[in-house]
């Protein structure tokens, strides 16, 4: 019995490891959506200016593309994340996992701990 605790224990222990991880990647890839945006919007509002122009170590880079085109294009970006479910399948049910865990095991007065990364035991299991 204690063997199969173990395994059960390091399965759920990988899965929301694995979890963390989709988690973090797709908070990544959110922020720097949204910081595009907030870029692609501050370039037509602030600088008045439809051509996207870099300064890199003096030097002046026209971008291939105009600041309408960019901000169109990540704001379809944005809308098709979210319309997808990517926000609330790979940001929001990474943190009800351990939730969902904990509901499945408490009629064996077991729990998981994410802090600790194990099984806790309400009462001493003979």
């Amino acid at each position: 019995m204690i063997s199969d605790l173990k395994q059960f224990e390091s399965a759920i222990r990988a899965t929301y490891s694995k979890l963390k991880n989709i988690r973090l990647y797709y908070t990544v890839l959110l922020i720097l959506l949204v910081t595009c945006e907030v870029y692609g919007i501050w370039w037509i509002v602030i600088q008045r200016d439809n051509e996207m122009i870099v300064e890199i170590a003096g030097g002046r880079i026209i971008l291939p593309i105009d600041a309408a085109s960019f901000l169109g294009v990540v704001s379809a970006a944005l809308v098709l994340f979210f319309l997808t479910g990517l926000y609330s399948c790979k940001i929001k049910a990474p943190n009800n996992y351990i939730v969902r865990c904990n509901a499945g095991l408490q009629p064996f007065n077991i729990s998981y701990d994410s802090a600790l990364g194990k099984l806790v035991c309400s009462e001493k299991v003979e």
